[in-house]
């Protein structure tokens, strides 16, 4: 492998879902609040939307307090450490090791703040900056061509399936991480990076 693209959000990262905590905050049913997050999911990740035109939108028709940015404000990320021990022994070992996320600005800047992710990969390919969102091929095409690399000299490792698939429609082999309370994830991704 010339690259290695980890996904944040589930695995390199926990803790990042907040459409629960909005519901819990604001007394709604999670389900609607759910709803009403997809139908603006890939602008928001997208850059499009910001969360805070987004929560506007929400909270309209929920009739709750319109000032907040809930998306951003009840974001409690951690980071997974092992995870990333495993991508500073990789660049340590002189592997490419870069990140490809969905995500919005709001969110990226407690990311970094909480693991220094920044510090840990080579680069940092976010949705937002980058007006492409997985699963979409042409989010893992903007990548390999920044990188210069062929698809088939790159892994792409994720915690959804659906983007998994995007990444193997445009030529990458992928990993599909599921891990939060097991290492047997950690330890297969481990021999196959290794």
């Amino acid at each position: 492998m010339d690259i290695i693209v980890f996904d944040l959000g589930g695995v390199c990262i926990f803790n990042f879902q907040t459409i629960g905590k909005i519901a819990l905050h604001y007394h709604l049913n999670e389900a609607d609040v759910y709803a009403e997050y997809m139908r603006s999911d890939i602008p928001l990740m997208e850059g499009v939307m910001t969360t805070k035109e987004w929560w506007k939108a929400a909270s309209e028709k929920f009739g709750v307090d319109s000032d907040a940015d809930p998306l951003v404000d009840l974001f409690t990320p951690y980071p997974n450490a092992p995870v990333l021990a495993l991508v500073d022994e990789l660049r340590s070992r002189g592997k490419r090791v870069v990140c490809g996320s969905n995500t919005c600005e709001g969110h990226w800047q407690k990311m970094n703040a909480c693991a220094s992710l920044e510090s840990h990969f080579d680069r940092c390919y976010l949705s937002q900056r980058m007006g492409l969102a997985k699963p979409d091929v042409r989010f893992f095409d903007y990548i390999l061509r920044a990188e210069g690399v062929e698809a088939s000299r790159a892994l792409f490792i994720d915690d959804t399936k659906a983007n998994i698939e995007g990444a193997e429609k445009a030529g990458m082999r992928g990993f599909l991480f599921r891990d939060e309370f097991s290492w047997a994830a950690l330890d297969k991704l481990r021999s196959i990076v290794l």
